[in-house]
């Protein structure tokens, strides 16, 4: 075969996946939802960990603690150690798989699913004035701040909820066998009243659906809404 014949060769340059990334993000940061969405989870925040505050300037001490038929029945095993650090496990697993998977578009979503909650939550904190189920023998590694007088519903079972509603494959999978780890955790460790436990998980599974019914094809119109394709 002659040069003429020979086929041609293209060079075809692309670009690294980190720049791909990065065109990603500023993309993300210049549209408008994700500020708002962002100020919105900021503010539930705020006012999730005031009224908490609240509790402890108003009460202090002397809130109530209740009967649980669970907290009745089980030894109680100091274990703040345990179930303070699998709550956190859960958001940096939900962090890797946004990034690996490139879901920055949910971004928006996400933050106001976290601001719905932190919404609720404040309000449930001041109508539920719940004293320390364990009677602060052990009141975990955030004992010196501020807000640790919330008790219902539970943050350590919701926002692992939600971070296993947001995944798929085997970092969900993951998620949910952390999430079952620290249900008993808490129970054994009197950290939360049981109501609070399982009240969490149903609250976030409820705001997940809520919230892809009603916000998410607004946030991102055409989106098929679906667990493990968010």
């Amino acid at each position: 075969m002659s040069d003429s014949e020979s086929p041609a060769l293209v060079s075809v340059t692309e670009s690294p996946p980190w720049r791909d990334t990065l065109t990603e993000l500023r993309k993300l940061l210049s549209e408008r939802p994700f500020w708002f969405s962002l100020a919105f989870m900021t503010v539930g925040t705020w006012a999730n960990q005031s009224s908490s505050v609240y509790l402890g300037e108003t009460y202090g001490s002397s809130l109530p603690r209740l009967h649980d038929l669970l907290l009745d029945h089980v030894p109680y095993i100091p274990l703040s150690w345990l179930y303070d650090t699998l709550v956190v496990v859960p958001q940096v697993l939900l962090f890797v798989w946004v990034l690996t998977r490139r879901k920055f578009a949910m971004l928006p979503f996400y933050l106001v699913v976290f601001g719905i909650w932190q919404y609720l939550r404040a309000a449930f904190i001041i109508l539920t004035p719940l004293g320390d189920p364990n009677g602060g023998s052990d009141p975990g590694l955030f004992a010196s701040a501020p807000y640790h007088y919330g008790f219902y519903p539970s943050g350590h079972t919701s926002n692992t909820l939600f971070a296993y509603l947001f995944c798929s494959g085997a970092i969900a999978r993951t998620i949910l066998t952390i999430l079952f780890i620290l249900m008993a955790a808490l129970i054994f460790g009197h950290a939360h009243y049981s109501i609070d436990i399982f009240s969490g998980v149903i609250f976030s599974y409820a705001i997940v659906k809520f919230s892809e019914k009603h916000f998410l094809p607004r946030l991102l119109p055409g989106t098929l809404s679906r667990r493990g394709g968010l």
